[in-house]
């Protein structure tokens, strides 16, 4: 399942890369991968899967949120703390938008959901073979225009 958020959404949406050093990139992206699975388990019956980059913006950051609060309370979650709570506090938001969209209440914009046929399209208005407009002889006999001999 692809990951709906990189790192550098994590880094613009949520808590700066810097500020969680100790993980490397690949431990980050894990975070963010497993935390992409949870959100469309969490609302895969109420959108249409495969989802299809560009994601829609508001899934991307409620990934985010939910992604940093695991990322904090790895990290150790301090409630006294100003940044600790506002990451509680959107985790929170974020929970409660996935509540909305499993209930309806809100709808993902889902940019590719459904990609036109991959086929080609095949069309055309002239008449061919039999019964075809101003044409009287019928197909295969001797001698008529459609033989060929």
């Amino acid at each position: 399942m692809p990951s709906l958020a990189t790192l550098q959404d994590l880094d613009d949406l949520g808590i700066p890369l810097k500020a969680l050093a100790p993980l490397n990139a690949s431990q980050l992206q894990r975070v963010l991968d497993n935390t992409s699975s949870y959100v469309l388990g969490s609302v895969g019956d109420k959108i249409q899967l495969p989802l299809v980059p560009p994601y829609d913006p508001a899934i991307v950051w409620a990934v985010v949120q939910i992604a940093c609060w695991r990322l904090m309370r790895r990290r150790g979650f301090n409630p006294d703390d100003p940044g600790d709570k506002a990451v509680y506090l959107d985790y929170q938001n974020a929970e409660n938008w996935l509540r909305d969209v499993r209930n309806g209440k809100i709808r993902l914009e889902q940019r590719g959901a459904n990609p036109e046929s991959l086929q080609p399209s095949v069309d055309t208005n002239h008449q061919r073979g039999f019964g075809a407009y101003g044409q009287s002889d019928p197909p295969f006999i001797r001698g008529g225009s459609n033989f060929g001999g």
